[in-house]
């Protein structure tokens, strides 16, 4: 996945599928099905199943979005989302990384699917301010690339601080 335009179901399941139960991250404190879970809950806020009040000052986001979205660099390692507690994992919703997986094919297809249906249609994102459907695709494809490496299910350039 070198680009937005690969970012399919078929490509990220195929991420997905490298990916083990007990599979320790290069950073941060999350497990495989917390860093699912996770991506599940951001592709269902970006189709407004889970809307977001954005945190980002309104004078700040055009600055935000041009260097945490729009630029084709990696995201720092240990970026973390605001709307997350620090040092505190999440319950886990799903049974296993298994059913996580096949719920956020599904989340997934319900992104594509809502804004074929609403299109021109702006969902917030808490970062970045109101997305429509193309900077939605790079925010997912420049998420999904973060926690891929973070696990090693994709190449990342040396980065300081990151453990091998």
């Amino acid at each position: 996945m070198k680009n937005k335009e690969e970012l399919n179901r078929d490509k990220v399941n195929d991420y997905l599928a490298k990916l083990e139960p007990g599979q320790q991250p290069r950073w941060g404190m999350m497990t495989p099905q917390h860093m699912v879970e996770h991506l599940e809950d951001v592709v269902n806020a970006s189709s407004n199943k889970i809307p977001l009040e954005v945190v980002t000052p309104e004078d700040k986001l055009a600055r935000y979005k041009e260097k945490g979205l729009l630029s084709p660099d990696n995201w720092p390692v240990n970026t973390r989302s605001p709307l997350l507690e620090q040092d505190k994992l999440r319950e886990l919703r799903h049974s296993n990384l298994d059913e996580a997986r096949t719920s956020l094919s599904k989340a997934m297809e319900e992104y594509d699917d809502y804004f074929v249906k609403n299109p021109g249609t702006q969902t917030n994102n808490a970062v970045f301010g109101a997305l429509n459907y193309e900077e939605w695709q790079q925010f997912h494809f420049k998420h999904f690339r973060h926690h891929f490496q973070q696990f090693g299910l994709m190449e990342r350039p040396h980065e300081e601080g990151m453990r091998s």
